[in-house]
């Protein structure tokens, strides 16, 4: 449903009619059954693959046996239905440092993918003492957190037995975030075992989690808020006490209720009401009519600030990389408004990307539209509007001054009036960057490391089977990847991407092809996809001369074939 950022540049629109429509309550339950249980074991493999990466690490400086626990937590652990790309959460507790569990990691994906290309695949990444990973592996996204506790995983390795009196005990000490992390575990638990006693939450928080997506309210109502106030509906009222089927009309009761007492706080729709059973055919009605509407008519807010922001560049890459930067802004410039603005407004950034009606898939001048709907005090409504156009402007300002803003090639503007029309959901799909350790060393839109900072390493913990723990440091380097050049041309700055050409075995024509690095597409569901395996070598053509791709004029710079690398030099 959201966006992916740091390193993803696949631009979700949002829920799709298809994605937000509930289908049938006895499909649904089923299909449920089906994902929960598949989404829980796919966790399980990627636990097993990192135990199995520490059976084989050797560390001559750790007299403690290396030890990591994963804990699924939110959606995950309640097995509640997320959007298609909604990625699950989970944290991993262990005894090795943050930054040994980093290069773990990388070595983990280098050799997830060297066994099956896409199979572990890496979108985002964050480091901090608590690292984070966004990561797809089997096709289920996954949001990895890591939290280092020595004495919690040596004595509990499943962290949530830990009792509070260990937890709390000054002795062990055991910072107060891993606790808290701790008793999210445990909470996950218990309320997993509420809803299988009251299945009719789920149905009601699944329905309510769509309604918010096509009404925009998305941040709004987060998960958390909608699932708190479906508990809060389901204790407070007596009819509502017993256990009950999926289906029966206490999902009706929770969702008629969250319309009375949440969702007129911020929906401006008239609620449903006068519904006395739960009938899946009225719900799917409404929602049916609410996707229908046009954007004027969903949008809740009597005012909006419309980012209007054009791409006339070549490189897709490079686009998707502009407006990842704008996108990751947006957070900057609510926060702005709703502290500069005396009178504080209500701001809200309407989850999807959108473009103007006639626009077409293939224009080769992206035009699209970021939207924050603003809700003014009636007094002030004049001068905070013009507050509210010099902050944009402002932030807009910083935006062109990013280093991710091609000069002549993205251009952004500011319009600050009433609810925009003739205005649709941006369809269009941009390319996706997977990270692998060397294209990491990313500046955010502040200028700070938002990715891993380059580090020397001494030495991976995920050592060969043939490591002994007194063997060196260094070891050979190793042959890059096609996939780690293709990244070092994509986010080098010292590369221009559209010098270059791939060359691939074509398994149709049983031939070698060619074509432009930059038109190289890494989304497997791509009509034009092709395994990164069968890539045999780039060659650069020199800048401004004549000929197309695929003519004798091009040098080899990797090659597969003759473990050739004049790009990093390894081999």
């Amino acid at each position: 449903m959201a966006d992916l950022h740091h390193g993803t540049f696949s631009y979700s629109t949002g829920p799709t009619a298809a994605d937000v429509l509930p289908r049938s309550q006895s499909e649904n339950a089923r299909s449920q059954l089906v994902e929960d249980s598949a989404a829980t074991q796919k966790l399980k493999a990627l636990q097993a693959v990192f135990l199995s990466a520490l059976k084989t690490s050797l560390d001559a400086h750790s007299s403690a046996l290396p030890i990591l626990s994963f804990s699924p937590i939110h959606a995950l652990a309640l097995e509640l239905e997320p959007f298609e790309e909604e990625p699950l959460k989970a944290i991993a507790f262990g005894n090795i440092s943050p930054d040994n569990y980093i290069d773990l990691f990388w070595d983990i994906t280098n050799e997830q993918n060297e066994l099956s290309w896409g199979k572990f695949t890496v979108y985002e990444a964050e480091q901090s003492s608590e690292p984070r990973f966004l990561v797809c592996f089997k096709a289920q996204l996954f949001e990895l957190r890591y939290i280092r506790c020595d004495v919690l995983v040596r004595e509990y390795p499943e962290v949530s037995d830990a009792p509070d009196s260990f937890l709390q005990d000054p002795q062990n000490s055991i910072h107060k975030s891993v606790q808290d992390a701790v008793q999210m575990i445990r909470r996950g638990t218990d309320m997993h075992d509420h809803l299988d006693e009251f299945p009719s939450i789920r149905t009601a928080y699944s329905y309510i989690k769509r309604w918010a997506a096509i009404r925009g309210l998305a941040n709004a109502f987060p998960d958390h808020h909608i699932f708190k106030s479906l508990l809060k509906y389901q204790k407070t009222n007596p009819d509502l006490a017993t256990p009950r089927q999926v289906g029966d009309p206490s999902s009706s009761a929770l969702i008629t209720e969250f319309f009375k007492q949440d969702a007129p706080k911020t929906d401006s729709i008239p609620a449903p009401t006068g519904y006395s059973s739960f009938i899946t055919k009225d719900w799917e009605n409404l929602l049916v009519k609410l996707d229908s509407l046009r954007l004027d008519e969903k949008c809740a807010f009597p005012h909006t600030i419309r980012v209007a922001v054009t791409y006339s560049g070549r490189s897709p890459v490079k686009g998707a990389q502009w407006l990842l930067m704008v996108q990751r802004r947006l957070d900057k410039l609510k926060d702005r408004l709703e502290s500069r603005i005396p009178n504080t407004p209500i701001v809200q950034i309407w989850p999807q990307r959108l473009v103007s009606e006639d626009a077409m898939l293939g224009d080769n001048v992206y035009e699209g539209h970021f939207v924050l709907g603003l809700r003014l005090s009636p007094a002030t409504k004049q001068a905070d509007l013009q507050s509210a156009q010099e902050i944009a402007e402002t932030w807009r300002k910083q935006v062109e001054n990013d280093k991710a803003t091609l000069k002549n090639q993205c251009f952004v503007r500011i319009v600050v009036d009433n609810i925009p029309t003739g205005l649709k959901i941006c369809g269009r799909k941009w390319p996706r960057v997977i990270l692998t350790g060397e294209n990491t060393n990313h500046s955010d839109s502040d200028g700070e490391s938002s990715q891993f900072p380059k580090k020397k390493r001494s030495k991976s913990p995920l050592a060969s089977s043939t490591s002994t723990p007194h063997s060196s440091d260094t070891k050979a380097k190793r042959f890059r990847t096609a996939s780690e050049v293709l990244n070092r041309l994509k986010f080098d700055n010292n590369y221009n991407i559209d010098e270059w050409a791939i060359g691939y075995i074509d398994r149709v024509r049983d031939m070698i092809l060619e074509k432009p690095a930059s038109d190289w597409d890494r989304e497997t569901t791509a009509e034009e996809f092709i395994p990164e395996h069968r890539i045999e070598y780039f060659k650069r053509y020199s800048p401004g001369g004549e000929g197309e791709v695929g003519e004798e004029r091009g040098e080899i710079m990797w090659s597969k074939k003759q473990k050739l690398d004049e790009i990093f030099r390894s081999g």
